[in-house]
């Protein structure tokens, strides 16, 4: 079941093929609770994206993955 997620003011919009079954969370102020995803993207085959902005993935009930980034 493919998931769509979009920035706050509907801009930029994505779609999600599977739901992630875990996910990371940073404490830094950039990086919020993201996800990884194999695709395409200009800069590499990596994508990341904010669950925050997909409303029908349940966080809570992903491994969460949990990164000191504030420190780097």
């Amino acid at each position: 079941m493919p998931y769509t997620g979009s920035c706050h003011c509907g801009a930029v919009t994505f779609t999600v093929a599977d739901a992630p079954t875990e996910a990371m969370s940073c404490n830094c102020n950039v990086c919020g609770t993201q996800s990884f995803a194999e695709g395409d993207s200009p800069d590499g085959p990596v994508l990341a994206f904010n669950l925050r902005c997909v409303p029908e993935i349940d966080i809570d009930a992903l491994k969460i993955n949990k990164v000191d980034g504030a420190s780097f």
